[in-house]
């Protein structure tokens, strides 16, 4: 007779390794993972049909939709193996020929590879998205007439005589944004004020010529309509293109204006536009762009009645496109004291009225001292570089640079030796206005110019 007897210990079957709940050749929603892949793999196919059982499809059961419309539940299929797109198909093959890999670490790499590709990819999108936002706008700003109510103020600051009443000139260098009033105020109040101090001279005085215009909006030409028209009275004017190219021609050879305001982009533009001069005509591709930049640079030497006689037949054209001003590009890019966000220059005399604002000697004192302190930091700052730039070539091994490395190929070098420098500029220049950070970034950029 057979008896089963009753004990406290419990039996469980398995093998080593395996954990409650974890699947070995699948996941839960069915999928094989990696092991399980390795496993099926192994499975030799011959005339369309296999010696083992054929590979699962796993249905997963959603739940049912309480829609009144839905009367039984969905299912979704997944095929197993999934199907490879032929990228992954050649990664995977790379992979095991070139590094040796079995076919699960070729698929794991392969997945890596991928993932990486769709982030840089994402990346790449958002910069060129950016990139196109940017030159969209710069491109608009470049192209677009600005148009000014009635009730915008024009500033420019001048040096006169005492109690004189200041009249708009023929044309009118002048700012009407904020912060360019600002800037030019501090620039061109302190130097007009400091040259009437250091030479005594109590008869003049330092004002704000404040001009409305009292017909209606101000129209500002873009760059674009002031070169197009400057390029069509070039080549349709035989008096206005002599008088550019004689212009021209003068200030290359004797370095006028060029050589007066200095910087090089300014000789430059001369230059490269004197350069293309030829049979009495300039390339219209240099026209467009240094031609015009030359004319405008000129304008302000009022002395010269060639100059004068040039900017009247191309302001008397703007008038009659309906225009009062057009954009100083000096100001804009190639002043080397001073740069402002839209300066103008204004042409149209009988259609404003303007008031003078004198300063008291407290305002006149503050915008010196303004002046002072960002000329003063702007100088200490030029010395830094060029303390850094004399010295760059002392960033050698010793100092514990040697072992920099490229990242983007760029030279990065050791922090520590940097920080150095940094301490040993600061002991030569105990008065420094730099942070520690600008003679870092400028220490860097220096030592980083000189390994490429």
């Amino acid at each position: 007779m057979w008896s089963y007897n009753y004990t406290d210990e419990l039996y469980h079957y398995g093998i080593k390794g395996m954990k409650w709940g974890v699947r070995r050749y699948e996941d839960k929603s069915g999928h094989l993972t990696p092991a399980g892949k390795k496993r099926y793999d192994d499975y030799e196919y011959s005339g369309g049909k296999s010696k083992k059982p054929k590979l699962p499809t796993v249905n997963i059961v959603k739940k049912q939709s309480s829609s009144k419309y839905s009367d039984k539940s969905e299912s979704t299929k997944h095929d197993i193996p999934e199907k490879k797109s032929k990228h992954r198909q050649n990664l995977e093959k790379h992979y095991q020929e070139k590094y040796g890999m079995n076919k699960s670490q070729a698929e794991q790499q392969a997945a890596k590879r991928i993932k990486a590709e769709k982030i840089v990819a994402g990346a790449s999108a958002i910069a060129l998205t950016s990139a196109a936002v940017y030159g969209a706008y710069k491109y608009k700003k470049y192209t677009t007439d600005t148009i000014l109510d009635m009730d915008t103020e024009f500033q420019t600051i001048l040096g006169v005589n005492k109690g004189e009443k200041v009249q708009l000139r023929d044309q009118q260098y002048a700012t009407y944004l904020n912060k360019d009033k600002k800037t030019f105020e501090r620039y061109f109040g302190s130097n007009i004020e400091s040259r009437f101090r250091w030479n005594m001279d109590d008869s003049k005085e330092t004002v704000s010529a404040v001009s409305k215009n009292i017909k209606g909006q101000t129209k500002v030409a873009s760059q674009k309509t002031s070169r197009d028209e400057f390029v069509k009275l070039y080549n349709s004017n035989s008096d206005f293109r002599a008088g550019i190219n004689s212009q021209i021609r003068k200030e290359a050879e004797s370095r006028g204006i060029a050589q007066q305001f200095r910087g090089a982009k300014r000789r430059k533009a001369f230059d490269k536009a004197a350069e293309s001069i030829k049979e009495g005509k300039m390339d219209e591709k240099i026209l467009r762009k240094y031609g015009y930049d030359a004319f405008n640079i000129g304008l302000v030497d009022t002395n010269n009645e060639s100059k004068v006689s040039t900017a009247k037949i191309f302001y008397d054209k703007m008038k009659e496109k309906g225009y009062q001003a057009i954009e100083d590009v000096n100001d804009q890019k190639y002043s080397t004291n001073i740069r402002g966000k839209m300066p103008i220059i204004l042409f149209d005399k009988d259609s404003f009225s303007t008031d003078t604002k004198t300063y008291t000697k407290e305002q006149l004192d503050k915008i010196i001292s303004n002046y002072s302190k960002v000329s003063s930091r702007k100088e200490t700052i030029d010395a830094g570089k060029k303390f850094v730039k004399d010295t760059a070539d002392l960033f050698a091994d010793p100092l514990g640079l040697g072992g920099a490395t490229m990242i983007g190929g760029s030279v990065v070098a050791n922090k520590a030796a940097i920080h150095k420098q940094v301490k040993l500029y600061k002991n030569a220049h105990p008065n420094t206005k730099m942070t520690d950070k600008e003679i870092y970034n400028q220490i860097l950029k220096e030592y980083n110019k000189k390994k490429k």
